[in-house]
């Protein structure tokens, strides 16, 4: 196996057992377990867990930006949008048992020292500012367009806290459908104001 695809398959067990289990359960032998690989080899790629926890965050930002991609990939702003969302409720048991993996990992980050942090809470950020986008690809204003995309985000990760918190999964299913007939409304919106314009 190439070495590329091994650190990403490491990369890939580090998010698991972080997001599973925190930064706390986040400790090279969970890694190595969760990988199928002997503690001894994980040192060629992480020499220490704060390497484990910056290569977990790049990953992160790859995935979502592979992500974005495919969101896009559904075809005009509506339907990108109604693709992030709905990447949302495919992912509600994940949610409803261990959270947001982004927000999460970005609150615990915060608590620490250093710029990873930051860099989490900017994959949230460069969420919101897409969906914003999205928004005025759709014919809002700028500065509403970016309301917007700031909205979507509060909305899904309250209702991805509240389901984790509580268990239950109504409040991913009540947000998600609210925003998604939302997301209808102003494309219809702005449709029938382009046929009257």
């Amino acid at each position: 196996m190439a070495r590329s695809d091994r650190r990403g398959e490491l990369q890939d067990a580090a998010v698991r057992v972080a997001y599973q289990s925190g930064l706390s359960g986040l400790t090279l032998a969970h890694v190595a377990e969760a990988a199928g690989m002997p503690l001894g080899g994980l040192y060629y790629y992480y020499k220490t867990r704060d390497d484990m926890v910056a290569s977990i965050v790049e990953r992160m930002e790859d995935q979502m930006a592979v992500c974005v991609v495919g969101f896009e990939a559904a075809g005009g702003p509506q339907a990108a949008l109604r693709a992030f969302v709905g990447f949302v409720l495919g992912n509600r048991e994940g949610l409803m048992r261990f959270g947001c993996p982004i927000g999460t990992l970005s609150a615990q980050l915060r608590k620490e020292p250093g710029s990873l942090g930051l860099r989490m809470g900017a994959v949230l950020g460069g969420m919101s500012a897409w969906a914003g986008q999205q928004f005025e690809a759709l014919g809002l204003e700028p500065g509403q367009a970016g309301a917007q995309g700031r909205m979507l985000l509060v909305k899904l990760e309250g209702a991805a806290m509240m389901a984790h918190a509580t268990g239950e999964a109504g409040f991913i299913d009540e947000v998600v459908a609210e925003v998604l007939a939302q997301i209808d409304r102003l494309a219809a919106s702005q449709a029938q104001q382009g046929v009257q314009g």
